[in-house]
């Protein structure tokens, strides 16, 4: 009798301990696994590829997180093979993202798999709808800055051109005016100094004819003496029409 109940507490035991590890073996899930994953992505220009492996005919949910940002969930399909792929634009922010995955299945989760760090580099911004990115808005900027400075040091250049332009006008017109009084000074001087020299030559002259028209008056005066006081007079016309016409040129 005890070893009859010996038998009956062993079967029921296989029974129970089958009934377990099936019942352990249906709802355990291994952790999937990411095999492919950029290590940098680029949102506004490329789509995110990630694949790997998982219990086939499940679903994998796809973590993405950031200390500092709301974390991202996604979930895709695993095949018959037990292969799954996610391919989508997806909108992570600058910085390293950790990214696993685990498999879903009814109500059975698995452990999160492996980790992935993702590094986004954002290379613009959203403007509503429009994607706009950083390297046409940089050479933009750099071309209106290089347009900028050229016309700047063309007008620099410019105004010092004018500038230059105005001073020798200025200065030219200084060195004619300045030219000019040197001339007036120089003709006043010569012009009183031919007054004064022809003044001397009438004054000597004058002298001479009046001694000879006091010879002449009292009957003294010789014919050579006669003809030297009309010489005297002749030079004294052409010397007073040649001063007259010197000064009138000068003028």
């Amino acid at each position: 009798m005890r070893r009859f109940n010996y038998k009956i507490c062993g079967i029921v035991s296989i029974i129970f301990f089958s009934w377990f590890t099936l019942g352990f073996a249906a709802t355990f899930l291994p952790a999937p696994r990411i095999s492919v994953a950029p290590t940098k992505y680029y949102p506004l220009e490329e789509t995110l590829y990630i694949e790997g492996t998982a219990t086939s005919l499940s679903e994998v949910e796809l973590f993405f997180e950031k200390p500092d940002r709301q974390p991202v969930r996604l979930q895709v399909a695993v095949n018959s093979n037990g292969e799954w792929f996610f391919a989508d634009r997806l909108e992570l922010a600058r910085g390293e993202w950790t990214v696993r995955a685990r498999t879903l299945r009814g109500t059975s989760i698995s452990d999160w798999s492996n980790p992935r760090i993702i590094r986004s580099v954002v290379s613009g911004f959203l403007f509503g709808s429009i994607k706009i990115r950083y390297v046409p808005i940089i050479l933009l900027l750099l071309t209106i800055l290089t347009v900028g400075i050229a016309l700047f040091v063309y007008s620099v250049i410019r105004i010092r051109k004018i500038q230059r332009l105005v001073f020798e006008q200025e200065t030219r017109q200084k060195t004619e005016a300045l030219e000019r009084k040197v001339r007036e000074k120089e003709h006043e001087a010569t012009q009183v100094r031919l007054e004064q020299d022809f003044d001397e030559l009438r004054g000597s002259i004058m002298t001479e004819l009046e001694h000879l028209g006091r010879k002449r008056d009292g009957g003294r005066l010789s014919r050579e003496e006669e003809n030297h006081r009309e010489k005297l007079l002749r030079d004294l016309r052409e010397c007073e029409e040649g001063i007259e016409k010197r000064l009138n040129n000068m003028t």
